[in-house]
Order: structure tokens, then C-alpha cells, then sequence
């Protein structure tokens, strides 16, 4: 007999909590973005265009992820996850 470690609910609750964090980390560099440009402490367009760009995408794909799990869509999580596969592939594709 297999022995059920955690439950449905939980793994949702997990992925709940995840996809705020990054939400909230998102928001975070977007505010980082923000202020840096308010008070001139990064003269560099390129590296507050770049943090940008990134906190946008990880915002997306956060709230995709939050939609997909609330709502029980298995083809939102499928993109997210495949999605966040492929970024991981590229990123250990550069190392090697």
C-alpha cells in the first residue's frame, strides 16, 4: 500500500505561495527599477532596461502560474512549466 506523503491540496497550496513570492519579487525589482531611475544611482540604461525586461517576464510568468493553479488549468501550467524547462535548458546549455 502506498503511503501518500502530501495531498493535492497541499502541493497546490505550495505553488499558491511560490508563484506570490515571485510576484512580490517582481514587484520588488520593478520598484528597484523605479527608484535606481529616480535617483540616478544607475547611470547605465542598459542594466536597468535589462533588470527590467527580467522582472517583467518572471511577473508574467508568475501570474500565469497563480491563474493556472487557482483555476485547475492544466494548459497554463503546462506552458508555465515548459516554459521555465526550456529557460533552464538554455542556461546549463551556455555552461557547457
Amino acid at each position: 500500500m502506498a503511503v501518500r506523503l502530501c495531498g493535492f491540496s497541499a502541493i497546490r497550496c505550495c505553488l499558491v505561495l511560490l508563484n506570490v513570492f515571485y510576484i512580490a519579487l517582481a514587484l520588488f525589482l520593478i520598484g528597484v527599477v523605479v527608484a535606481s531611475k529616480a535617483i540616478s544611482y544607475f547611470t547605465d540604461p542598459s542594466i536597468l532596461a535589462g533588470l527590467a525586461v527580467c522582472a517583467s517576464i518572471l511577473f508574467l510568468v508568475a501570474v500565469l502560474g497563480l491563474a493556472g493553479t487557482v483555476k485547475h488549468h492544466q494548459v497554463v501550467l503546462f506552458f508555465v512549466s515548459f516554459f521555465l524547462e526550456r529557460e533552464r535548458e538554455e542556461r546549463v546549455g551556455k555552461r557547457g
